[in-house]
């Protein structure tokens, strides 16, 4: 079981390497504790290599030789590699503090905690085990890692629910407990099934679907008929799966500046004078987009809109200018250099 879980992402392997240090300490009173020793170094030391190879060996093998694009894109306020990263938290823990304390963290720690009634607290050692993860979810750049909704938290369900499991059996030693820990875990998790998830005791009529219905819809799906079949297009990334089978398909504002592209870098960036289309969602170009958005479309801009409402606009290339084609993207990847090389 621990290779099938080593198999599936490279950050899988700190916890294993956390669930051998728990380990050490939960079983000390074994009858034979020198052979939990034994099989508890030999899975930490299994799940440190195995960190060492996928991040240092195989991720840069098949990325350019480059290390993961996450570690600058989302850990870059604390270090340009894992070595810097671990310096800062080790030398400023400060920072780290301030970063656990701010709202959406403190309402990532309640819908963590809530459904299981606060059990993992009353035995906290398993929670080490998830300690890596909630820590990088902690001090990223991504707030998507402090949602429950999203896959970042995968790694950090299991040692919850072990936590929670020897919580309550420790709770249950208490006078009254037999009662109360019932209808407070029922209690708990009836609460939060009906404000926190895809449930049929929330409230939402259509809870097995995340998109709901909304006007908004007609106008995007009709803008998407103006886009030829074989058009290299750069579009919202909500209309992009619409618009997939085709050769050149990219996440606006891509090319024109590069944004969660690649390894953070400009690799292979195309020039933005390919692009036949622009698809855009205006609820979804974006503050720092604007000024470019505006450049294309003013009157001797290179596009011209074929259709446009309220909510969405399609332009297609009609000629080509400095403003558009070429000083955004050599400014911002020149920003890009300058800051991978701070």
């Amino acid at each position: 079981m621990v290779l099938l879980a080593l198999s599936m992402r490279e950050d899988v392997a700190l916890a294993v390497v956390m669930m051998g240090l728990v380990l050490l300490v939960y079983m000390r009173n074994a009858p034979d504790y020198r052979r939990v020793v034994r099989r508890c170094i030999g899975v930490i030391v299994l799940g440190g290599a195995w960190y060492a190879i996928t991040t240092k060996l195989v991720l840069p093998y098949f990325n350019d030789g480059k290390q993961p694009f996450y570690i600058t894109y989302f850990y870059g306020n604390y270090g340009h590699n894992a070595f810097e990263i671990g310096r800062t938290i080790a030398s400023y823990p400060n920072r780290v503090v301030s970063d656990a304390v701010q709202h959406d963290r403190l309402q990532f720690y309640k819908q963590l905690g809530w459904p299981l009634g606060w059990m993992p607290l009353a035995s906290p050692l398993g929670l080490l085990m998830a300690l890596p993860q909630m820590l990088a979810s902690v001090i990223g750049l991504s707030p998507y890692a402090r949602m429950i909704k999203y896959q970042y938290t995968s790694v950090m369900i299991a040692p919850l629910m072990i936590s929670a499991i020897h919580g309550g059996h420790r709770l249950w030693q208490l006078p009254k407990a037999k009662v109360l820990l019932p209808v407070w875990l029922l209690l708990c998790a009836f609460t939060t099934n009906v404000a926190w998830s895809p449930s049929p005791l929330a409230e939402a009529a259509n809870y097995q679907v995340w998109s709901q219905p909304s006007r908004r819809n007609d106008s995007l799906r009709k803008a998407l008929t103006y886009i030829p079949g074989d058009a290299s297009v750069s579009a919202s990334y909500q209309l992009l799966p619409h618009l997939s089978h085709r050769t050149e398909i990219y996440d606006w504002p891509n090319p024109f500046t590069p944004a969660v592209w690649g390894n953070d870098d400009c690799d292979h960036l195309p020039d933005p004078r390919t692009i036949d289309y622009v698809i855009l969602d205006r609820s979804q170009i974006g503050t720092g987009n604007q000024q470019l958005f505006e450049a294309m479309m003013k009157p001797d801009g290179p596009f011209k809109a074929v259709f446009q409402d309220d909510n969405v606009v399609v332009a297609h290339r009609v000629g080509t200018s400095d403003e558009v084609d070429v000083r955004p993207q050599a400014s911002s990847c020149q920003a890009l250099e300058l800051r991978h090389k701070g």
